[in-house]
Parts: structure tokens; C-alpha cells; sequence
């Protein structure tokens, strides 16, 4: 069970297949996001997904890091870090999107998940 009290956006996102895309960007507006306690966290749930996606994520050196989601896994993304997403495949890739409050059961998730 997902450690979450409250969620602020819940969303399906759907790249089509074939180069369905999301350049590069980062969404550095959102103030309130973090992973801080009351801070606003977007966590990923891939439901529909194919071998052929690439996410890649940037740190901050620059260096890029590829991510592989596989369906049914909790993901956490640091949305003000720059992303992207192509769908390379012949199937829709489909995640629920869920903006939630950071609580202290979730920030543990978070660090146990990290190591």
C-alpha cells in the first residue's frame, strides 16, 4: 500500500506508439515540489507499457540516466530535473500520474527504495 494521505492531480498519460514523444523539459515551476515533508511528490505507475519506451533523466552533472518502468512499479520523479520520454513501440505507453502530499511513511518508501 502506498504510504499517501493526500493527493493534489491524479492523471493517465498516454504516449501514442510509433514516436510518441516528451522532449526534453523540466517542470521547474511547480514551487512545491520535493520530497520534503508537505512537499508535493509525482510518483509514476506504469499500467501499459512496451520494451521499446525510453524515459531518460538528467543529474545534476549533466549525466544522462536511463529509467526502465516496468508495469505495476511505484516510481517517484523529480519532475524540476530535465526528462523525456519516447514511445518507440507499436503499443500505447499509458501511466497513471499522481501528485501527493509527502508524508514520513512515504519519504521512508522513498530512501528504503533508493538504496
Amino acid at each position: 500500500q502506498l504510504p499517501v494521505e493526500q493527493f493534489q492531480r491524479i492523471r493517465l498519460m498516454k504516449l501514442t506508439p510509433g514516436g510518441g514523444e516528451l522532449t526534453r523539459h523540466a517542470d521547474i515551476t511547480d514551487r512545491e515540489a520535493g520530497v520534503a515533508l508537505g512537499r508535493i511528490a509525482r510518483l509514476h505507475l506504469p499500467i501499459i507499457t512496451n520494451p521499446d519506451v525510453r524515459f531518460e533523466g538528467w543529474t545534476i552533472y549533466g549525466e544522462r540516466v536511463p529509467v526502465r518502468m516496468p508495469v505495476g512499479e511505484w516510481w517517484y520523479l523529480d519532475q524540476r530535473k530535465p526528462h523525456t520520454a519516447r514511445n518507440g513501440g507499436k503499443t500505447e505507453r499509458v501511466h497513471l500520474v499522481c501528485d501527493c502530499v509527502v508524508t514520513d511513511g512515504l519519504r521512508k518508501l522513498l530512501a528504503k527504495a533508493s538504496q
